[in-house]
C-alpha cells in the first residue's frame, strides 16, 4: 500500500471537519485536488472509506478503523521527527485549543516569548468554543485543551469531557463580573443589583451554549435572559459594548488595555451568584513534553483576581 504521511493527515482533516472543502480550504489547495486524494487512497484500501450524508462526510466502519491507524501512525510519526530532527530542549512542540480568555493568551504569549530562539518551533493556538476544545483534543488536533464554562452547566460539560475520553483538571472557579461601558448608566450606580439589569442588553458568546447545555443564571433569570445579542468575535463584543452604552456582558476579567481602548469598567453584581468554572483537558494516552507540563503548570498559577471599581 503506497500513501504518504501527508495523505493520511489529509484523510484524518476530511474526518475531522465531515467536509472536503473545509479540509482543503485548511491545507490551502483546491477541492478537487483533494477529492482526487480521497479517491486514491480509497482505491489503494480497495473499499470506500467515506460516504455522504445530510452532516457531511461520514466514516464508514472501514474508514473509521483506517483513521483511527492513521491517527497513531501520524502521532508516532511527529514523535520520531522530534526525537531525532533536534535536540529535545531545542524543539518547541505544542497545540492548544481554548475558550476566549485574555489571562490564558497571556501564559501562551509568555511561552512564545520565552521558547522563541530554539531550533525548531511549532506551535497552534486555536481560539474556540467549549465544545470545539473537547472535539480537538478528543481527534487529536490540539494535545491540550482550556475550556471554561458557567457553572450551571458544569454537569452537561463534565459529563461531555468524560464521554470524549478525556482527562480533566480543575482550573479555577470565579464568579462572575459586569463589563460594560463608562457612558452605561449603571457605571454611576454605587451598588448594582439584577433587578437593574432589567432594561439592559446583554452580550454573550452565542457558541458557548445549545440547546442541551443552555445558558442559566441562578435566579436572576428574569432579569437578564430576556434581552440578548449574540456575537461570535472577542473584537466585536468590545465594539458594542464601547458604542452601545446600555449593553454589559458577564466576564471574569479584562486586560487593563482592553478596558482603557475600548472605555469599560467592571462591576460587581451583588446577588448575582454565577460562577465561570475552567479546566484544562487533554487525552488520557498523552505523553506530556516538559512544554506541555510548563504550560499547564502556568495556567494553573494564573492570579484570577481582578480590578473591580466602586462606581466610575
Amino acid at each position: 500500500m503506497d500513501i504518504t504521511l501527508n495523505a493520511l493527515r489529509y484523510l484524518v482533516e476530511v474526518a475531522r471537519t465531515r467536509s472536503i472543502s473545509k479540509a482543503a480550504k485548511n491545507f490551502y489547495f483546491s477541492q478537487p485536488h483533494l477529492s482526487n486524494i480521497i479517491r486514491s487512497m480509497e482505491k489503494e484500501v480497495g473499499m470506500p472509506l467515506f460516504y455522504r450524508s445530510s452532516k457531511g462526510m461520514e466514516l464508514t466502519e472501514t474508514g473509521k478503523k483506517f483513521v483511527l491507524q492513521a491517527q497513531k501512525i501520524l502521532k508516532e510519526a511527529d514523535a520520531l521527527e522530534e526525537a531525532f530532527s533536534s535536540s529535545p530542549d531545542q524543539c518547541v512542540r505544542l497545540s492548544i485549543s481554548m475558550t476566549r480568555s485574555y489571562q490564558v493568551l497571556r501564559v501562551i504569549t509568555d511561552f512564545i516569548n520565552d521558547n522563541d530562539g530554539k531550533e525548531r518551533f511549532d506551535v497552534a493556538v486555536r481560539e474556540t468554543n467549549p465544545f470545539q476544545v473537547i472535539e480537538d483534543v478528543h481527534s487529536g488536533l490540539s494535545q491540550l485543551g482550556v475550556l471554561h464554562f458557567y457553572d450551571t452547566q458544569e454537569q452537561y460539560f463534565f459529563h461531555c469531557i468524560a464521554a470524549a475520553g478525556l482527562v480533566y483538571t480543575s482550573n479555577y472557579k470565579r464568579k462572575f463580573l459586569l463589563a460594560m461601558s463608562t457612558d452605561n448608566p449603571l457605571a454611576r450606580v454605587a451598588a448594582i443589583d439584577s433587578p437593574m439589569l432589567l432594561d439592559k442588553i446583554m452580550l454573550s458568546y452565542g457558541d458557548y451554549e445549545s440547546p442541551v447545555a443552555p445558558y442559566r443564571f441562578s435566579g436572576s433569570e428574569p432579569y437578564i435572559s430576556s434581552r440578548r445579542i449574540s456575537v461570535y468575535e472577542r473584537s466585536t463584543m468590545m465594539e458594542i459594548l464601547s458604542r452601545c452604552p446600555n449593553t454589559y456582558t458577564l466576564v471574569t476579567g479584562l486586560h487593563p488595555h482592553t478596558l482603557s481602548h475600548y472605555g469599560l469598567i467592571l462591576r460587581d453584581c451583588t446577588d448575582l451568584e454565577l460562577y465561570n468554572i475552567g479546566c484544562i483537558v487533554y487525552r488520557e494516552d498523552t505523553q506530556p513534553t516538559p512544554f506541555m507540563r510548563s504550560v499547564q503548570e502556568k495556567i494553573r498559577s494564573i492570579d484570577w483576581t481582578e480590578r473591580v471599581s466602586d462606581h466610575f
